[in-house]
């Protein structure tokens, strides 16, 4: 099976990022998602990398003070041009039936979770499970830097697909002891020897970082070198890359 293109933030070179045109360009292409949850002042989970508002909308302020209807009025699409004013932030829910709609993949959608607390991890889990995406997911985020949430994520539904984070090869003996994480995110290229242990410990690896995501040469290497899956800030390079391998 050909290792997992993920896009960062959706195909976010051609469509604004972690909007619906970005999602299903990238999910037409047959690639994963990466995208960012976010919580709204009354509790709704939202697609949004910023904590605030000014960089990707026309609102301003933080994400966790307004509430859902004040974002659904914001314009997240005019920064990108014309083409894309009136795109809305989207709900998890949303995103998560755009995913089980366009989504081509066994892994469809790498879900970087940047809030925590009361009722986030039970809300997750549920429309994950509503939309049939859980065995299709990576959980990132929050998850892969936290033992304690990864635990919690896993004491409500156990089929949860969290990672857990390693930034140096020297880190990967004790995260492969983890119980609460099925993914090792490594945030360097992987070498053939290292996805080989990773895969024989009953895990998969996800190659990410900014060395990996913004250099194509490095990404490709990661998917050579046997990994799972891989964010890259430039998926179609990377894919065209990738397609030519296949090819010839």
């Amino acid at each position: 099976m050909d290792p997992v293109i993920a896009s960062h933030r959706g195909l976010d070179e051609f469509a604004p990022e972690n909007t619906a045109p970005a999602f299903i360009a990238a999910w037409e292409l047959g690639m994963a998602i990466e995208f960012d949850v976010q919580q709204s002042s009354d509790g709704e989970l939202v697609v949004i990398h910023d904590a605030t508002l000014d960089r990707t909308t026309d609102g301003t302020g933080a994400v966790a003070d307004q509430s859902l209807n004040a974002l659904k009025r914001l314009d997240a699409g005019s920064w990108r041009g014309p083409a894309y004013a009136g795109e809305r932030i989207l709900t998890l829910d949303e995103t998560l039936a755009l995913a089980a709609k366009h989504g081509r993949l066994s892994t469809t959608l790498v879900l970087e979770a940047k809030v925590e607390g009361p009722g986030v991890a039970e809300k997750i889990c549920e429309l994950l499970n509503k939309h049939s995406l859980m065995d299709r997911t990576i959980g990132i985020g929050t998850i892969m830097f936290s033992r304690d949430v990864r635990k919690q994520f896993r004491a409500i539904d156990h089929a949860f697909p969290a990672a857990i984070a390693i930034n140096e090869p020297s880190e990967l003996e004790a995260a492969l002891t983890d119980e609460h994480s099925s993914w090792i995110y490594a945030r360097f290229v992987p070498t053939p020897n290292q996805a080989e242990i990773i895969h024989g410990a009953g895990r998969r690896v996800i190659a990410s970082g900014l060395n990996v995501m913004n250099i194509v040469d490095q990404a490709y290497a990661s998917m050579m070198n046997g990994s799972d899956a891989v964010i890259s800030n430039h998926p179609v390079d990377l894919l065209d890359r990738w397609q030519d391998h296949v090819r010839y």
